[in-house]
């Protein structure tokens, strides 16, 4: 299906249509009220006119499922049916019925049909900016509607197999091995976990819902440099998480690497901590050193933002303690900040400690042992450190993560 897209000369879209049978010529609401206006010619009104108010960024009902979501990156070209007026979709401009006008910015979808020569293919800075607009991608296909959960992978299996002629390395359930510290870095903003085939822990198809990555401010930059992909290259080696091996198993061979994933098993070696997990508001005692919080005052650092504190307000966020010390001390020395998979309170109410794998420099993955094999280990989310030195001494450790 990719292939038909992306080397179609255009795409006709039903864009409001509820399903397969609503067609293009959906009916319109006549009796919607409109605002009359005045015709005037040499100061006498001569005639008058209905103006009707459209909202051109209101979501269609196209916008909102997920199998339609590669068909239009992949598409060159796009014309739409609404319920108010046609619109022509083109990767430079989107063009109204009723003469609305505007140029588009940057997307993955601009990326993908504007032609390229081998050469530039295949270069640093365009490979980086494919994965930047694919995280882009992301969110909005996230929270589109499904039918089939399984089927979250296959819906974008032609978009992937497209960025597998322009990507180097392998593609797991969702997340490219040449980006994988970044890749797994993604969070959850709703609760509940899909049962079933639906993907390891570690991969974003797990998880029902929006999802995003909070700690990748640069995914929005699309236009890479050279300069921008040689200091992606320094992080990377600056890295001191590696990947040992990937072992996936899908559901159907013929589909392999972008259909349903049966199985997965992440085997990754990194520096790892272990911390306590509390609310803000359980933290009641003061000591010397400590810094206002909330009314209250910790000890640790005081590089909490703004937008981190409404995170900790609304129970999104939850705090992490040193788990070396006791865990009475532990309560005194706030080192990072964690976001559960399954959301602040009710995902961390029954989570007393947490393993902490480093991926980056200072974010990585918050896992917990399985229960019927604690030789492995599944993720419950992920987290920043903000402490520098916490990681420092420690030793880098094998874990296989489902």
């Amino acid at each position: 299906m990719g292939n038909i897209y992306s080397n179609a000369w255009l795409t006709i879209a039903a864009a409001s249509a509820g399903d397969k049978g609503d067609g293009l010529f959906l009916p319109r609401n006549l009796k919607e009220k409109k605002c009359k206006v005045p015709i005037k010619a040499g100061g006498e009104e001569i005639d008058f006119a209905y103006l009707k108010l459209i909202s051109y960024n209101s979501p269609l009902e196209l916008d909102r499922r997920a199998w339609t979501f590669q068909e239009w990156v992949l598409s060159s070209r796009i014309l739409g049916f609404t319920t108010e007026q046609i619109k022509y979709h083109c990767r430079t401009c989107e063009v109204w019925e009723d003469g609305q006008y505007q140029r588009n910015t940057q997307d993955l979808r601009q990326i993908l049909t504007t032609p390229k020569s081998p050469e530039e293919s295949r270069n640093g800075p365009r490979m980086l900016g494919l994965l930047n607009a694919w995280y882009g991608c992301l969110a909005d296909f996230s929270e589109r509607n499904i039918s089939f959960m399984r089927d979250r992978l296959p819906a974008i299996s032609g978009l992937v197999q497209l960025l597998q002629q322009q990507l180097p390395g392998e593609y797991y359930a969702g997340v490219w091995k040449i980006d994988i510290h970044r890749g797994l870095l993604w969070r959850s903003d709703q609760k509940g976990h899909f049962g079933g085939h639906l993907g390891p822990s570690w991969s974003w198809a797990s998880r029902a819902g929006r999802i995003s990555l909070p700690f990748s401010p640069t995914y929005e930059d699309y236009e890479c440099s050279t300069e921008d992909y040689e200091e992606w290259l320094e992080q990377k080696r600056d890295f001191r998480t590696t990947i040992l091996e990937v072992e996936m198993q899908y559901a159907a061979p013929k589909y392999e690497s972008t259909g349903i994933v049966e199985h997965g098993i992440l085997r990754i070696r990194g520096p790892t901590r272990e911390s306590w997990v509390a609310m803000a508001d359980d933290i009641k005692e003061e000591g010397p050193g400590w810094y206002e919080y909330l009314g209250r005052k910790y000890y640790g650092s005081s590089g909490i933002d703004s937008g981190t504190i409404l995170d900790l307000i609304s129970g999104s966020a939850l705090l992490l303690f040193d788990g070396n010390e006791t865990q009475d001390n532990a309560l005194e020395r706030v080192v990072g900040i964690g976001y559960f998979d399954d959301g602040g309170k009710d995902g961390g109410k029954d989570v007393d400690s947490v393993i902490c794998l480093l991926l980056t420099e200072s974010e990585g993955l918050l896992l917990k042992k399985r229960k019927d094999n604690e030789e492995q280990f599944e993720r419950i989310g992920i987290f920043c450190a903000y402490e520098d030195a916490w990681f420092e001494a420690c030793e880098a450790r094998d874990l296989s993560i489902i």
